[in-house]
């Protein structure tokens, strides 16, 4: 009889699969110790739960970064890096800086009809003079009637004709007086185209003030003049009228005469 301590149990006295006897590992590493690959609670290739994975894991960047934590170009969440402001949109002025000199500031359009503030149907416009004196139409009509014409040619040449050219801003040289000497010696003629040349005058006055509606007279003074003429009508005797009407929605605050 051999030795009991060196014999195995029936049928090979070790466990099939070529282990070796009870207590020593079998081949390939038992368990609690790393085996060819890995197993649970050891790292194995390409990494298991617990471990992190190729590229980072949770709470740490990846690549690219990940939620919590920023990214390329910063990530919605985390403010703009801080001393620059938020920035305008396209267009825009930036806050805190003035806007460029001559150009009217962002969000300041023009008015409707698109046209420069005294400046209707969008001409015009511009710097303007003392404003004149506002005076009744008929008190002018009835006194150029009363005087035979003199104070007619006096409120012409002295009065609506100065006013409008300071308003207008014209500096060429004036004289009333001269101006009314070759009214008569033309026989009136003067007169009549000056106050052709003096509607005109109005209407420029009224484009510059901003006055709505402003229309040129000066075909209105022709056809009386022709009424007068060709029909025998005094119809003359409105021009006055016409042209201080035509004025006071110049010189009046709210444009009406």
């Amino acid at each position: 009889m051999q030795g009991g301590w060196n014999q195995g149990p029936p049928g090979g006295g070790y466990p099939p699969g070529g282990g070796g006897p009870p207590g020593y590992p079998p081949p390939g590493g038992q368990p609690g110790y790393p085996q060819q690959g890995g197993q649970p609670g050891y790292p194995q290739q390409g990494g298991q739960p617990g471990y992190p994975p190729p590229g980072g894991q949770p709470g740490y960047p990846q690549q690219g970064g990940q939620p919590g934590y920023p990214q390329q170009g910063g990530q919605p969440g985390y403010p703009p890096p801080q001393g620059y402001p938020p920035q305008a949109p396209y267009g825009a002025q930036p806050q805190g800086y003035p806007p460029p000199q001559g150009y009217p500031p962002p969000g300041g359009y023009l008015p409707p009809g698109g046209m420069m503030p005294g400046a209707p149907g969008g001409m015009g416009g511009g710097p303007t003079g003392p404003v004149g004196q506002m005076q009744s139409p008929i008190t002018v009509a009835l006194l150029s009637v009363v005087t035979c014409g003199f104070y007619g040619v006096w409120w012409l040449y002295w009065k609506l004709i100065p006013e409008l050219r300071a308003y207008l801003g014209r500096t060429d040289e004036y004289n009333p007086l001269t101006q009314a000497l070759l009214g008569f010696v033309t026989c009136g003629i003067l007169i009549i185209i000056t106050h052709g040349k003096t509607a005109r005058m109005i209407y420029e006055a009224q484009v510059r003030a901003g006055r709505p509606g402003a229309q040129d007279k000066s075909n209105t003074i022709w056809i009386c003049y022709a009424i007068q003429f060709f029909l025998g009508l005094p119809a003359a005797l409105a021009i006055p009228y016409i042209l201080q009407d035509e004025a006071n929605k110049i010189w009046s605050p709210g444009g009406m005469g």
